[in-house]
Protein backbone atom coordinates (compact mmCIF):
# COMPACT_ATOMS: atom_id res chain seq x y z
CA UNK A 1 0.00 0.00 0.00
CA UNK A 2 0.95 4.01 -0.92
CA UNK A 3 0.98 6.16 1.39
CA UNK A 4 -1.29 9.34 0.57
CA UNK A 5 1.37 10.95 -1.09
CA UNK A 6 2.83 8.47 -2.91
CA UNK A 7 -0.71 7.73 -4.11
CA UNK A 8 -1.48 10.99 -4.87
CA UNK A 9 1.86 10.86 -7.15
CA UNK A 10 0.99 8.08 -8.81
CA UNK A 11 -2.68 9.04 -10.00
CA UNK A 12 -1.37 11.86 -11.48
CA UNK A 13 1.88 10.37 -13.17
CA UNK A 14 -1.15 8.08 -14.63
CA UNK A 15 -3.31 10.57 -15.69
CA UNK A 16 -0.43 13.00 -17.59
CA UNK A 17 0.66 9.99 -19.43
CA UNK A 18 -3.19 9.36 -20.44
CA UNK A 19 -2.81 12.60 -21.70
CA UNK A 20 -0.31 12.21 -23.75
CA UNK A 21 -1.57 9.04 -25.34
CA UNK A 22 -4.78 9.99 -25.77
CA UNK A 23 -3.29 13.57 -27.73
CA UNK A 24 -0.97 11.32 -29.50
CA UNK A 25 -3.79 9.22 -30.93
CA UNK A 26 -5.60 11.96 -31.90
CA UNK A 27 -2.98 13.59 -33.67
CA UNK A 28 -2.32 10.17 -35.47
CA UNK A 29 -6.07 9.36 -35.99
CA UNK A 30 -7.71 12.92 -36.68
CA UNK A 31 -4.94 15.20 -37.58
CA UNK A 32 -5.07 18.84 -37.12
CA UNK A 33 -5.65 20.37 -40.52
CA UNK A 34 -4.11 23.44 -39.68
CA UNK A 35 -0.61 21.04 -38.40
CA UNK A 36 -1.39 19.04 -42.00
CA UNK A 37 -1.10 21.60 -44.39
CA UNK A 38 2.58 22.73 -44.13
CA UNK A 39 3.55 18.88 -44.44
CA UNK A 40 1.28 18.89 -47.44
CA UNK A 41 2.96 21.46 -49.23
CA UNK A 42 6.18 19.68 -49.11
CA UNK A 43 5.01 17.03 -50.86
CA UNK A 44 4.27 17.27 -55.00
CA UNK A 45 2.49 14.32 -56.73
CA UNK A 46 4.07 14.12 -60.59
CA UNK A 47 3.30 12.09 -63.60
CA UNK A 48 5.92 9.35 -63.92
CA UNK A 49 5.95 9.75 -67.21
CA UNK A 50 6.59 5.76 -69.37
CA UNK A 51 9.72 4.74 -71.60
CA UNK A 52 8.20 5.60 -75.19
CA UNK A 53 9.29 2.88 -77.51
CA UNK A 54 11.99 3.25 -79.88
CA UNK A 55 11.70 2.43 -83.45
CA UNK A 56 14.65 0.51 -84.98
CA UNK A 57 15.86 -0.31 -88.19
CA UNK A 58 16.28 -4.10 -89.29
CA UNK A 59 19.30 -4.65 -87.28
CA UNK A 60 17.79 -3.46 -84.47
CA UNK A 61 20.32 0.12 -84.28
CA UNK A 62 17.34 2.98 -83.70
CA UNK A 63 16.28 5.33 -86.18
CA UNK A 64 13.83 7.31 -83.09
CA UNK A 65 14.62 7.06 -79.15
CA UNK A 66 13.40 8.74 -76.40
CA UNK A 67 15.48 10.23 -73.59
CA UNK A 68 14.82 12.33 -70.64
CA UNK A 69 15.85 16.05 -70.64
CA UNK A 70 14.61 18.82 -68.41
CA UNK A 71 11.95 20.86 -68.34
CA UNK A 72 12.17 24.09 -66.72
CA UNK A 73 8.91 25.07 -64.34
CA UNK A 74 8.31 27.79 -61.61
CA UNK A 75 5.81 28.42 -58.62
CA UNK A 76 4.89 32.28 -58.75
CA UNK A 77 3.82 32.45 -55.46
CA UNK A 78 7.20 31.83 -54.29
CA UNK A 79 8.60 34.67 -56.69
CA UNK A 80 7.66 38.35 -55.65
CA UNK A 81 6.71 40.76 -57.76
CA UNK A 82 10.21 43.09 -57.19
CA UNK A 83 11.77 39.69 -57.87
CA UNK A 84 10.40 38.90 -61.24
CA UNK A 85 12.49 41.33 -63.49
CA UNK A 86 15.35 39.90 -61.83
CA UNK A 87 14.35 36.16 -62.60
CA UNK A 88 12.89 36.63 -66.55
CA UNK A 89 16.51 38.67 -66.97
CA UNK A 90 18.59 35.53 -65.37
CA UNK A 91 16.16 32.91 -67.15
CA UNK A 92 16.41 34.94 -70.72
CA UNK A 93 20.39 34.16 -71.18
CA UNK A 94 19.59 30.51 -71.26
CA UNK A 95 15.58 29.83 -72.21
CA UNK A 96 14.24 30.87 -76.28
CA UNK A 97 10.97 31.66 -74.00
CA UNK A 98 10.24 35.05 -74.80
CA UNK A 99 11.12 37.04 -71.92
CA UNK A 100 7.55 38.83 -72.16
CA UNK A 101 5.47 35.84 -71.85
CA UNK A 102 8.07 34.65 -69.20
CA UNK A 103 7.17 37.39 -67.43
CA UNK A 104 3.57 37.23 -67.46
CA UNK A 105 3.79 33.47 -66.56
CA UNK A 106 5.60 34.60 -63.38
CA UNK A 107 3.25 36.72 -62.46
CA UNK A 108 -0.02 34.52 -62.73
CA UNK A 109 -2.01 33.72 -60.03
CA UNK A 110 -0.57 30.01 -60.41
CA UNK A 111 1.26 27.53 -58.72
CA UNK A 112 2.86 25.83 -61.39
CA UNK A 113 3.87 27.29 -65.21
CA UNK A 114 5.73 26.14 -67.42
CA UNK A 115 8.80 28.38 -68.63
CA UNK A 116 10.21 26.35 -71.18
CA UNK A 117 9.89 22.45 -72.34
CA UNK A 118 12.86 19.86 -72.60
CA UNK A 119 16.00 21.89 -73.18
CA UNK A 120 19.15 20.28 -73.60
CA UNK A 121 20.52 18.99 -70.51
CA UNK A 122 23.77 22.01 -70.40
CA UNK A 123 20.75 24.18 -70.52
CA UNK A 124 18.93 22.91 -67.56
CA UNK A 125 22.11 22.60 -65.17
CA UNK A 126 22.36 26.24 -66.22
CA UNK A 127 19.23 27.45 -64.73
CA UNK A 128 19.82 25.13 -61.52
CA UNK A 129 23.01 26.51 -61.17
CA UNK A 130 21.38 30.02 -60.81
CA UNK A 131 19.64 29.35 -57.40
CA UNK A 132 16.31 31.21 -58.46
CA UNK A 133 13.41 30.96 -56.24
CA UNK A 134 10.53 28.88 -57.04
CA UNK A 135 12.17 27.81 -60.39
CA UNK A 136 13.30 24.53 -60.65
CA UNK A 137 13.13 21.40 -63.60
CA UNK A 138 12.12 17.96 -63.46
CA UNK A 139 12.64 15.62 -66.75
CA UNK A 140 10.67 14.93 -69.64
CA UNK A 141 11.12 12.48 -72.69
CA UNK A 142 12.36 13.82 -75.80
CA UNK A 143 12.43 12.09 -79.00
CA UNK A 144 16.06 11.88 -80.93
CA UNK A 145 16.93 10.76 -84.03
CA UNK A 146 20.49 9.38 -84.08
CA UNK A 147 20.57 9.26 -88.16
CA UNK A 148 19.47 13.11 -88.36
CA UNK A 149 17.11 15.05 -89.02
CA UNK A 150 15.93 13.85 -92.44
CA UNK A 151 14.87 10.47 -91.72
CA UNK A 152 13.19 11.79 -88.60
CA UNK A 153 11.57 14.32 -90.52
CA UNK A 154 10.52 12.16 -93.53
CA UNK A 155 10.03 8.34 -92.44
CA UNK A 156 9.83 8.25 -88.39
CA UNK A 157 7.23 11.86 -88.48
CA UNK A 158 6.69 13.31 -85.56
CA UNK A 159 5.51 13.24 -81.94
CA UNK A 160 3.65 16.30 -79.73
CA UNK A 161 5.19 18.33 -77.05
CA UNK A 162 3.82 15.13 -74.83
CA UNK A 163 5.25 12.39 -76.94
CA UNK A 164 2.26 11.37 -78.75
CA UNK A 165 2.77 10.47 -82.09
CA UNK A 166 0.71 12.78 -84.45
CA UNK A 167 2.50 11.82 -88.21
CA UNK A 168 4.75 9.33 -90.06
CA UNK A 169 5.21 5.96 -87.96
CA UNK A 170 5.41 7.83 -85.38
CA UNK A 171 1.33 7.63 -86.00
CA UNK A 172 0.46 4.85 -87.52
CA UNK A 173 2.18 2.90 -84.41
CA UNK A 174 1.43 5.23 -81.41
CA UNK A 175 -0.42 2.51 -79.65
CA UNK A 176 2.64 0.23 -79.98
CA UNK A 177 5.17 2.51 -78.77
CA UNK A 178 3.21 4.73 -76.19
CA UNK A 179 3.74 3.01 -72.57
CA UNK A 180 1.25 4.15 -69.08
CA UNK A 181 2.28 6.20 -67.11
CA UNK A 182 2.41 5.91 -63.92
CA UNK A 183 2.45 8.64 -60.56
CA UNK A 184 4.80 9.15 -57.64
CA UNK A 185 5.01 11.78 -55.00
CA UNK A 186 8.13 13.64 -54.40
CA UNK A 187 9.18 16.06 -51.28
CA UNK A 188 10.26 19.15 -51.93
CA UNK A 189 12.54 21.92 -50.10
CA UNK A 190 9.58 24.82 -48.45
CA UNK A 191 9.78 27.11 -51.73
CA UNK A 192 9.37 23.92 -53.98
CA UNK A 193 12.84 25.09 -55.57
CA UNK A 194 14.71 21.84 -55.06
CA UNK A 195 14.06 17.90 -54.43
CA UNK A 196 14.39 16.54 -50.95
CA UNK A 197 16.90 13.43 -51.74
CA UNK A 198 15.58 10.35 -50.93
CA UNK A 199 11.82 11.76 -50.95
CA UNK A 200 10.69 10.34 -53.32
CA UNK A 201 7.83 7.50 -53.64
CA UNK A 202 6.94 5.81 -56.42
CA UNK A 203 2.98 4.98 -55.91
CA UNK A 204 2.32 3.61 -59.30
CA UNK A 205 5.15 2.34 -61.93
CA UNK A 206 4.77 3.38 -65.34
CA UNK A 207 4.79 0.52 -67.75
CA UNK A 208 7.64 1.55 -71.19
CA UNK A 209 5.72 0.86 -74.76
CA UNK A 210 6.86 -1.68 -77.39
CA UNK A 211 9.99 -1.14 -79.86
CA UNK A 212 8.64 -1.53 -83.51
CA UNK A 213 10.96 -2.45 -86.11
CA UNK A 214 11.60 -1.68 -89.12
CA UNK A 215 13.07 -3.40 -93.07
CA UNK A 216 14.99 0.30 -92.80
CA UNK A 217 18.53 0.24 -92.99
CA UNK A 218 20.28 2.93 -91.47
CA UNK A 219 23.18 3.27 -93.11
CA UNK A 220 21.66 2.54 -96.44
CA UNK A 221 19.16 5.37 -95.90
CA UNK A 222 21.11 7.96 -94.69
CA UNK A 223 23.66 7.66 -98.10
CA UNK A 224 20.66 7.76 -100.32
CA UNK A 225 19.68 10.90 -98.46
CA UNK A 226 23.18 12.38 -99.73
CA UNK A 227 22.74 10.79 -102.89
CA UNK A 228 19.16 12.45 -104.04
CA UNK A 229 19.87 16.05 -102.49
CA UNK A 230 23.35 15.74 -104.64
CA UNK A 231 21.09 14.47 -107.39
CA UNK A 232 18.40 17.23 -106.94
CA UNK A 233 21.25 20.04 -106.89
CA UNK A 234 22.88 18.74 -110.01
CA UNK A 235 20.42 18.37 -112.11
CA UNK A 236 18.39 21.71 -111.05
CA UNK A 237 15.45 19.23 -110.32
CA UNK A 238 12.05 21.07 -108.66
CA UNK A 239 11.99 17.69 -106.45
CA UNK A 240 13.87 13.57 -106.21
CA UNK A 241 12.56 10.90 -104.37
CA UNK A 242 14.11 7.29 -104.43
CA UNK A 243 13.16 4.23 -102.53
CA UNK A 244 15.62 1.22 -102.25
CA UNK A 245 14.36 -2.00 -101.91
CA UNK A 246 14.95 -5.75 -102.10
CA UNK A 247 13.96 -7.70 -105.04
CA UNK A 248 13.40 -10.99 -103.40
CA UNK A 249 10.89 -9.78 -101.20
CA UNK A 250 9.96 -6.60 -101.58
CA UNK A 251 10.90 -4.96 -98.25
CA UNK A 252 12.20 -1.95 -97.94
CA UNK A 253 15.87 -0.97 -96.98
CA UNK A 254 15.48 2.92 -97.99
CA UNK A 255 12.86 5.98 -98.69
CA UNK A 256 14.31 9.44 -99.45
CA UNK A 257 13.35 12.61 -100.91
CA UNK A 258 14.68 16.02 -102.00
CA UNK A 259 12.69 19.74 -102.95
CA UNK A 260 15.01 22.78 -103.40
CA UNK A 261 14.35 25.27 -100.52
CA UNK A 262 12.79 28.64 -101.84
CA UNK A 263 14.78 30.78 -99.47
CA UNK A 264 18.61 29.17 -99.90
CA UNK A 265 17.63 27.56 -103.51
CA UNK A 266 19.76 24.94 -102.16
CA UNK A 267 18.58 21.47 -102.13
CA UNK A 268 17.12 20.07 -98.64
CA UNK A 269 15.31 17.11 -97.71
CA UNK A 270 11.58 17.18 -97.16
CA UNK A 271 9.35 16.90 -94.03
CA UNK A 272 6.44 14.53 -95.36
CA UNK A 273 7.76 11.88 -96.79
CA UNK A 274 7.47 11.91 -100.93
CA UNK A 275 7.72 8.56 -102.06
CA UNK A 276 4.95 7.50 -100.18
CA UNK A 277 2.36 10.30 -100.24
CA UNK A 278 3.37 11.78 -103.69
CA UNK A 279 0.86 10.91 -106.28
CA UNK A 280 2.02 9.16 -109.83
CA UNK A 281 -0.24 8.63 -112.95
CA UNK A 282 0.44 4.69 -112.98
CA UNK A 283 1.46 4.68 -116.57
CA UNK A 284 3.59 7.27 -116.44
CA UNK A 285 6.00 5.42 -113.86
CA UNK A 286 6.37 2.45 -116.24
CA UNK A 287 7.75 5.28 -119.03
CA UNK A 288 10.89 4.46 -117.19
CA UNK A 289 10.96 1.11 -118.31
CA UNK A 290 9.61 1.99 -121.93
CA UNK A 291 13.04 4.18 -122.41
CA UNK A 292 15.44 2.12 -120.46
CA UNK A 293 14.35 -0.87 -122.71
CA UNK A 294 14.92 1.50 -125.64
CA UNK A 295 18.71 2.46 -124.12
CA UNK A 296 19.47 -0.95 -123.38
CA UNK A 297 18.77 -2.29 -126.71
CA UNK A 298 21.31 0.32 -128.52
CA UNK A 299 18.96 1.62 -130.81
CA UNK A 300 19.05 5.08 -128.98
CA UNK A 301 20.61 7.05 -127.03
CA UNK A 302 19.75 10.00 -124.54
CA UNK A 303 20.29 12.16 -128.05
CA UNK A 304 18.48 10.51 -130.67
CA UNK A 305 15.91 12.30 -132.31
CA UNK A 306 12.11 10.53 -132.31
CA UNK A 307 8.90 11.83 -134.11
CA UNK A 308 6.20 12.19 -131.49
CA UNK A 309 2.98 12.86 -133.17
CA UNK A 310 -0.02 14.08 -131.30
CA UNK A 311 -1.97 10.72 -131.64
CA UNK A 312 -0.80 7.61 -132.52
CA UNK A 313 -3.34 4.14 -133.44
CA UNK A 314 -2.57 0.73 -131.80
CA UNK A 315 -4.70 -2.44 -133.25
CA UNK A 316 -6.06 -4.77 -131.31
CA UNK A 317 -6.48 -8.20 -131.50
CA UNK A 318 -10.65 -7.95 -131.07
CA UNK A 319 -10.23 -5.00 -134.28
CA UNK A 320 -10.33 -2.03 -132.24
CA UNK A 321 -8.23 0.75 -132.44
CA UNK A 322 -6.39 2.10 -129.19
CA UNK A 323 -5.19 5.59 -129.92
CA UNK A 324 -2.17 6.93 -127.27
CA UNK A 325 -2.58 10.75 -127.10
CA UNK A 326 -0.19 13.37 -125.43
CA UNK A 327 -2.99 15.55 -123.32
CA UNK A 328 -2.17 19.19 -124.07
CA UNK A 329 -0.68 18.93 -127.06
CA UNK A 330 -2.31 19.53 -130.33
CA UNK A 331 0.72 19.45 -133.13
CA UNK A 332 3.71 16.91 -134.07
CA UNK A 333 6.86 17.42 -132.59
CA UNK A 334 10.63 15.76 -132.94
CA UNK A 335 11.92 15.11 -128.87
CA UNK A 336 15.06 13.21 -128.09
CA UNK A 337 14.75 10.26 -126.18
CA UNK A 338 15.71 12.33 -122.87
CA UNK A 339 12.67 15.12 -123.97
CA UNK A 340 10.45 12.00 -123.68
CA UNK A 341 11.10 11.13 -120.66
CA UNK A 342 11.11 14.49 -119.29
CA UNK A 343 8.09 15.74 -120.57
CA UNK A 344 6.55 12.33 -119.93
CA UNK A 345 5.35 12.05 -123.18
CA UNK A 346 2.62 9.02 -123.63
CA UNK A 347 3.22 8.88 -127.48
CA UNK A 348 6.65 8.88 -127.24
CA UNK A 349 7.05 5.89 -124.67
CA UNK A 350 4.97 3.92 -126.25
CA UNK A 351 7.30 4.71 -129.83
CA UNK A 352 10.32 3.67 -127.76
CA UNK A 353 8.53 0.33 -125.82
CA UNK A 354 8.04 -0.83 -129.87
CA UNK A 355 11.90 0.10 -130.69
CA UNK A 356 12.77 -1.93 -127.49
CA UNK A 357 10.23 -4.67 -128.39
CA UNK A 358 7.54 -6.38 -125.84
CA UNK A 359 10.27 -9.11 -124.74
CA UNK A 360 12.70 -6.47 -123.73
CA UNK A 361 10.42 -4.28 -121.89
CA UNK A 362 8.96 -7.82 -120.16
CA UNK A 363 12.53 -8.74 -118.92
CA UNK A 364 13.05 -5.36 -117.87
CA UNK A 365 9.96 -5.46 -115.65
CA UNK A 366 10.77 -8.26 -114.23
Amino acid sequence: MCPNRLRTLCAVFIIVIGGFGYRLADLQLTPDQALAEPISRTLRTEDLPAQRGSIVDRLGRPLAYSRPVPTIVADPRLISTEQVPYVVGQLASFLDTDPEVMARRLTSDSRFVYLERQVDPEIGDAVMALGLPGVWSYEEPRREHPNGVCTGLSLMGRVDIDHLGISGLEKIHDQTLTGTPGTRAVEVSADRSATIVGGQQVLEPAVPGEDVATTLDRDIQFKAQELIEASVAQFNADLGMAIVSRIDDGSVLAAVSAVVDEETGLARCTSNNLPFTHTFEPGSTMKIVSVAAALESGAVDPYTRIDVPVEKPYPVDDGRVFHVRDTGRYEDRVYTTSEILIRSSNVGSSTLAEVAGPDAVWDLMH
